[in-house]
């Protein structure tokens, strides 16, 4: 792989690893408008329990207005990236990401650990 090619995949890493940043900043922030940007307009989202689940940005942001609406404050941490940009050169990326976040739930404090999979087209 020629230089230009691996400073574009190092380039795009990052900016994964910013998108993730930025979305843990705009939830903890409950920025509707920004949360929405983070996604395409046929996203989905969903938890393995099944307790969240939407596809279409207005679903999306209709579901966190409902979270939101329950959880007090919080704070979410992100820890490890694995990023797969083996179909690069098709600009398409999958990955996982761990985390925890330190939630406000009626008045008690909770942390909940996290993983998102992830695609991104």
């Amino acid at each position: 792989m020629d230089i230009e090619k691996r400073i574009a995949r190092l380039e795009s890493e990052a900016e994964i690893r910013r998108l993730v940043s930025r979305y843990s900043f705009d939830v903890d922030d409950r920025e509707l408008e920004r949360i929405a940007a983070l996604f395409t307009i046929d996203a989905t989202v969903k938890s393995a329990d099944g307790g969240m689940i939407a596809t279409r940005r207005d679903a999306i942001i209709a579901m966190y207005q409902k979270r939101f609406s329950i959880l007090g404050p919080g704070v979410h941490y992100t820890h490890d990236h694995c990023i797969d940009l083996a179909d690069f050169c098709e600009r398409r990326a999958t990955g996982r990401v761990t985390g925890h976040a330190e939630l406000d739930r009626d008045g008690e404090m909770m942390v909940c650990a996290l993983r998102y999979d992830t695609s991104i087209v």
